[in-house]
């Protein structure tokens, strides 16, 4: 395939950074990193490297440690969506309103809450400070709910069996 025909040419062919980094639609592929190899004296393009990159890693990684309906998502510098463990809940409106919160506070790292339909989710992000690519977990919040009833009821159940056994000792 000729290099002038593929997608971006003339971004990954430019200065200062002669590459460019594209999100993939396809299922099963996270990106498509192109390369320039230029000639130092004039900076011609000699040859483009096109790696295609698959999302294995992020899936095991999301299968790994995702749990409870949390939802893994990464962002490109452009706002791009390059992977999300749940595709089908990550939507343009969604990461709309992400964009807007995280520009918002204008932190490396934030956390705050997003709604999608009836769901609240509790979203945590972190941007890679080198390249502006955005990494956030995005977990609903029945799932806090849930896990601080269960803390609630344990502790009422251990105050009960206190002041049960301080009142038979007691007598």
């Amino acid at each position: 395939q000729k290099a002038s025909a593929l997608p971006y040419y003339d971004v990954f062919t430019s200065k200062p950074n002669f590459m460019y980094l594209a999100p993939h639609k396809e299922k099963g592929v996270l990106c498509t990193y192109y390369r320039t190899i230029i000639r130092i004296e004039d900076q011609k393009p000699l040859a483009v490297i096109e790696l295609i990159v698959d999302d294995s890693y992020l899936s095991s990684l999301a299968s790994s440690y995702v749990e409870n309906g949390e939802i893994l998502i990464m962002l490109g510098s452009d706002w791009d969506l390059f992977y999300s463990s749940s595709p089908e809940v990550t939507t343009a409106s969604m990461i709309q309103d992400i964009r807007k919160q995280i520009e918002k506070s204008g932190e490396d790292e934030v956390h705050f809450t997003a709604h999608l339909g009836d769901t609240s989710y509790l979203v945590v992000s972190h941007r890679s400070e080198k390249r502006g690519y955005h990494l956030l977990s995005v977990k609903p919040l029945t799932v806090f709910n849930e896990q601080i009833a269960a803390t609630r009821n344990v502790s009422l159940l251990l105050a009960i069996v206190v002041a049960v056994a301080i009142g038979v000792g007691a007598t």
